[in-house]
């Protein structure tokens, strides 16, 4: 398994998209995972109460329609270990 697919079996358990009034109703783990295949209808993001979002430093909302997050903190480390 790769280390993508490593971090969003991760973030599943704890994942709290489906408690979203936004959620499309598909899979979950949007911030790790990326877009949702079905079409969302924006009511309200609740992204920023999630423990993965605030513990690694993600930034943005309705990953369900914009993708997974740009960069968290593990990017983070890797970008400092590589300078």
């Amino acid at each position: 398994m790769r280390l993508e697919e490593l971090r969003v079996e991760f973030a599943k358990p704890i994942c709290i998209c489906k408690s979203c009034p936004s959620y499309p109703k598909d899979k979950v783990a949007f911030c790790r995972a990326g877009e949702s295949d079905r079409e969302v209808e924006r009511v309200y993001c609740i992204c920023y109460r999630c423990w993965i979002y605030r513990t690694e430093g993600l930034k943005g909302d309705f990953f369900c329609i914009h993708g997974k997050a740009k960069e968290d903190i593990w990017d983070k480390i890797r970008k400092k270990r590589e300078d």
